[in-house]
């Protein structure tokens, strides 16, 4: 009965020794090229710091969009009911008191 269950064993899976181990298929390991290595880290650090400097080059830029979404927040907050739900009064609100914003240091402390 024992040698019938592992003849179907043996044939659905050939590598299966009788204590439940498997046996090693290639254990060659694996080589690792130095020099393409070195490559891949130098490039790395150049992308790296050309992300860097897409950051600080788009900092103002997060800074003005941040801006506007608080004024159009503090915009939608104050203004009429019956203006409420009419984007294009809205926007063009945002859109001048931005452009204030950015021209004077106490509307920017205000919306900022």
């Amino acid at each position: 009965m024992i040698q019938w269950i592992k003849s179907i064993v043996g044939h659905v899976m050939p590598n299966v020794i009788s204590q439940g181990a498997k046996e090693a298929d290639d254990d060659k390991g694996f080589l690792i090229d130095v020099a393409e290595g070195a490559y891949l880290a130098e490039k790395a650090g150049e992308k790296g710091a050309l992300l860097l400097g897409m950051i600080q080059k788009g900092g103002s830029e997060m800074a003005k969009l941040q801006m506007v979404y608080n004024v159009r927040k503090k915009v939608k907050k104050q203004i009429s009911p019956a203006y409420e739900n009419v984007p294009d009064i809205v926007d063009e609100i945002t859109e001048r008191v931005v452009e204030a914003a950015l021209a004077d240091p106490h509307y920017k402390k205000l919306f900022g």
